[in-house]
């Protein structure tokens, strides 16, 4: 009887470590973490803009009336359902020449047509329209040649000045095909650079230098593979003072 009751109280005993082992081994488990979400698509890069050539050419020497210009214009900033058609407008074009030189004469204003007015932007980048002035275009090739042959860095530090100014962007229009001068178009990057390092974030607009490649090389045939090998360097290069 005795050695029966040793062996039920053995048996317990056992049962209760095995049990407590279980137990413990169980308690000591980290908690599984939750699965990894799956990451949704990615939202691209969406550009839709228009280059805006005013009433006159291209040449936007003239101060427009806010009321005339929005009877012209409405459809950019309202499709007829209260949003935008685009999302950035290229005003075109400066002229390198007077904007190196803060030319002031009939149609231009300390280097800048005189119809780029603040009041114009602001018509824009008040509805969230994002606002670049462009620089150059096939009319003014040789003044390009010329500003950046006089003083390339300096016309960088324009350029600069006005897209603060302004809270614009700038858009780089140099269509000579034959024999671009690539150092001062360097320079020109480097001055603006010096002034409006590259923001990623996009919450400055005057940070926003681009460059026009145009449509295959049609206009960057000659000039073509060194514009676009160096364009994105340039462009997002950063000053080291």
């Amino acid at each position: 009887m005795l050695n029966k009751f040793v062996s039920m109280f053995a048996l317990i005993v056992l049962v209760m470590v095995a049990f407590g082992a279980s137990t413990s081994v169980s308690a000591a488990k980290p908690t599984p973490p939750p699965p990894t979400p799956t990451p949704g698509p990615a939202t691209q890069i969406q550009v839709y803009g228009v280059w805006h050539c005013g009433n006159d050419a291209c040449t936007w020497s003239t101060v427009r009336d806010m009321t005339e210009f929005d009877q012209k214009n409405h459809w950019i900033i309202d499709r007829g359902n209260g949003t935008p058609s685009v999302n950035i407008v290229v005003l075109s074009f400066v002229e390198p020449l007077k904007l190196l030189n803060r030319t002031t004469d009939a149609g231009t204003l300390n280097g800048v047509p005189r119809g780029m007015t603040s009041a114009v932007v602001n018509y824009f980048t008040t509805r969230k329209i994002r606002v670049m002035l462009s620089i150059g275009g096939i009319t003014y090739v040789d003044p390009w040649n010329q500003a950046l042959a006089q003083n390339a860095t300096q016309l960088g530090l324009n350029a600069a000045a006005v897209a603060q100014s302004l809270g614009v962007g700038i858009e780089i229009d140099y269509e000579e095909n034959t024999s671009p001068n690539i150092a001062g178009l360097q320079a020109f990057i480097t001055a603006y650079r010096s002034q409006l390092p590259y923001d990623a974030s996009g919450s400055n607009p005057a940070a926003r230098l681009t460059i026009d490649l145009a449509a295959g090389d049609r206009w960057i045939a000659a000039r073509g593979f060194r514009i676009c090998r160096n364009s994105r360097k340039w462009l997002l290069q950063r000053h080291s003072a």
